[in-house]
Formats: C-alpha cells, structure tokens, sequence
C-alpha cells in the first residue's frame, strides 16, 4: 500500500475530519476514489455505447452471416493447415480492426464450427 501526503486548508481539513470521524480517514478518502473510479468507468462507457450508436447500423446477424464466416474460416484453415496457425493470424487482424472485441462469443462459436 502506498502512503499518500496532502496538505488542505484549514477549513477544509476540518472537513475531512468531520466526514471520516465515523470510518476513519483511510476508509474516507478510499471511498471517494472507488466513487471517483465506478464514475470515470461509467464515462468511459457511455461514450463508447454513443460511439457505437453514432457509428449506424452493423450488418444483421442471420445463419447467413454465420455460414460466410464459418466459409471464411474454413477457408483460410485449409490454406493454412492447422487451428494454431489460424488463431494466430486471425485474432490479432480482428482485435485491431475491433471485431473480436464487439463480438467476442460469435468468435469462439465460428472456430467451434
């Protein structure tokens, strides 16, 4: 655990003192920064749902789309020669191009087959 030093104001430090008079200064100051983090997350997220929903309408996933990326896949694991040798090609490309990660259980379904 690391050990922190901050200097406030009089009034302010009295302040602190009266909110963590019951749980303690170090339990005090924890829960402001849970509650600061839990925030920030909330932020982080809400602008990545906005940028989704701005970004328009994905392709639909039907059976259809399914048998394209299984073909695809299959494809490519012929070509290859073995399911090693695809994840590693396969993941990363996805990963940057942020497929894998909106879609992560679609993935593990198609390399299933």
């Amino acid at each position: 655990m690391q050990t922190i030093s901050i200097n406030l104001p009089d009034a302010l430090g009295n302040f602190v003192q009266q909110q963590s008079a019951e749980q303690g200064i170090d339990e005090y100051f924890e829960r402001i920064l849970r509650d600061q983090q839990r925030e920030q997350a909330r932020d982080q997220l809400e602008a990545e749902l906005i940028k989704g929903i701005e970004s328009g309408f994905g392709e639909p996933i039907t059976p259809e789309y399914w048998a394209k990326k299984r073909e695809n896949c299959n494809n490519i694991w012929t070509a290859v020669g073995s399911r090693r040798k695809v994840l590693y090609l396969i993941i990363p490309l996805l990963w940057r191009g942020g497929i894998l990660r909106s879609k992560m259980t679609g993935w593990w379904f198609l390399m299933k087959g």
